[in-house]
């Protein structure tokens, strides 16, 4: 044979051999780069949600371990580059069939779970309320209409216009003592001793203190323009001219009216609210929505009088 056709079959066997080696150390290489391990290393700022809230994974931070010991952190923006995919999507509109977030990586299919709730309001009476975030606050979306205290019991009912003026303990009734016309959606009427008793709200929620409704006002741009942002708009429930109505708010307030004295009135022109704050032995703070202004008053009444309530979560 000749000796230069020996020598190329011996170079060639050569390349041959070396090509297999790098092979073999890039694939050595790649195994060890593969990841091993995925794991939350910093959870989003907002875990709790109402329902039809977007998803908001600001804050998130995992960090993915690959078996040459390496670690790297990633952030959502860059979920996509690196092959992860996450169910729902940041961004996504959340219902309560949502309890959790999947993070997966496509590759390798290893995943991690990210635990979500969402907040409630239930009363002893099983009513569950729709409930509105408003800055930096969650306040129910509708007037309370639970007819027990927290721990169960029964609070009084007043159905004699009368008896309101000598109560001077907790009780409720509805708009001319009509339930099945007032119950919904204007929600009942609470005397301030029913308030003032600690035990209307479920755990968790509150009466809110005038300093609660200052800052709901303040944020919604201030007394003389806040009112309109909070009412519900139109006239099916406000009495033209239900001015500067839009309810941008979410806050959907509703003329519900009250009793004074030993009367009921100003149903479909006037919302009262009843605040947790004392003004003397005998009046406590109010917040009161006008059909013809978008302003919101703020004033005291006598406890025994009824007014709605609206909760605030603590």
């Amino acid at each position: 044979m000749n000796k230069n056709y020996s020598k190329l079959i011996i170079g060639l066997f050569l390349l041959n051999s070396l090509i297999l080696i790098i092979l073999s150390c890039q694939k050595e290489e790649s195994n060890s780069d593969s990841i091993s391990d995925i794991f939350i290393k910093s959870a989003p700022s907002k875990i709790e949600y109402l329902e039809g809230e977007y998803l908001d994974l600001s804050g998130l931070v995992i960090t993915i371990s690959m078996k040459n010991g390496k670690t790297e952190d990633i952030y959502p923006i860059n979920f996509a580059d690196r092959k992860i995919e996450c169910y729902p999507a940041d961004g996504s509109i959340l219902t309560e069939e949502f309890n959790e977030v999947v993070i997966k990586h496509i590759e390798t299919g290893k995943f991690i779970t990210l635990d979500i709730s969402f907040i409630t309001l239930i009363d002893m009476d099983g009513t569950n309320y729709p409930l509105v975030r408003i800055g930096n606050q969650i306040w129910m979306a509708e007037n309370l209409r639970t007819t027990k205290f927290k721990n169960g019991e029964a609070i009084p009912l007043i159905d004699n216009n009368t008896d309101w003026i000598n109560k001077k303990s907790p009780a409720y009734g509805w708009y001319e003592n009509d339930s099945s016309k007032y119950s919904y959606p204007y929600g009942a009427l609470y005397n301030w001793y029913a308030v003032g008793s600690g035990n209307l709200s479920p755990d968790g929620w509150r009466v809110p203190s005038k300093e609660d409704w200052n800052e709901l006002i303040e944020y919604l741009g201030g007394k003389s323009i806040a009112g309109g942002k909070m009412k519900c708009n139109g006239f099916t429930y406000w009495e033209q001219p239900n001015t500067g109505a839009t309810n941008e708010s979410g806050f959907s307030a509703l003329p519900g009216g009250c009793l004074e004295v030993s009367e009921f009135s100003n149903l479909g022109v006037y919302g009262y609210w009843w605040t947790s704050s004392k003004f003397d032995l005998t009046t406590a703070g109010e917040v009161i929505l006008l059909y013809f202004s978008s302003e919101v008053l703020q004033g005291d009444w006598q406890m025994y009088s009824a007014e709605s309530v609206r909760l605030i979560k603590d």
